[in-house]
């Protein structure tokens, strides 16, 4: 029994995460064992606590909280990636969306009225995006949002900018 409470510590510093099941009979023992179950335990929802903040951090340092796009910071990397990758010629359109007045909105209607209709310009975004592969939409601050549109025309931008703004929704 303690050549496996051995083993326990060995692998609990390699990340490796085992209880004993078998518990020893003698009382000292056993004591010993359930301490290290439960350290062992411990251990391992703590190393899984620090893995979720770190994907959270991870998170929040490319993704736009509002909108649940790319921040400035996604879209800056994706769009230098592009402009400084493999290829030579760099095909495409770079499109980018004002909510206007979003100012007066904040003040007049408040901030929720101001984030409803950034978070509808994203949600059309999205929504005429969705057959775009490539495309990499970002929310640059404020009420600008832009999408990166790899290999496509003028035409076919236009009509993904008319797309975009038909579909978001009229206010009064």
């Amino acid at each position: 029994p303690l050549q496996r409470v051995e083993e326990q510590a060995v692998a609990l510093c390699d990340r490796r995460f085992h209880l004993q099941e078998q518990l020893p009979r003698t009382r000292e023992l056993r004591r010993v064992v359930l301490a290290m179950n439960r350290m062992t335990e411990r251990i391992r929802e703590m190393f899984e606590e620090q893995a979720t903040i770190a994907d959270t951090l991870r998170q929040r340092a490319y993704q736009d909280a509002l909108t649940g796009l790319g921040n400035r910071r996604y879209l800056e990397t994706h769009v230098l990636a592009k402009l400084h990758g493999k290829e030579t010629v760099v095909n495409g359109v770079f499109l980018m969306f004002q909510a206007q007045s979003l100012y007066s909105i904040n003040q007049q209607h408040g901030y929720t009225a101001g984030d409803q209709l950034i978070g509808d310009l994203a949600a059309c975004m999205q929504r005429a995006a969705a057959e775009q592969t490539e495309a990499i939409l970002g929310r640059l601050g404020g009420g600008d949002l832009a999408v990166l549109l790899p290999n496509m025309d003028k035409t076919a931008a236009h009509r993904f900018a008319a797309t975009v703004l038909e579909h978001l929704p009229r206010r009064a």
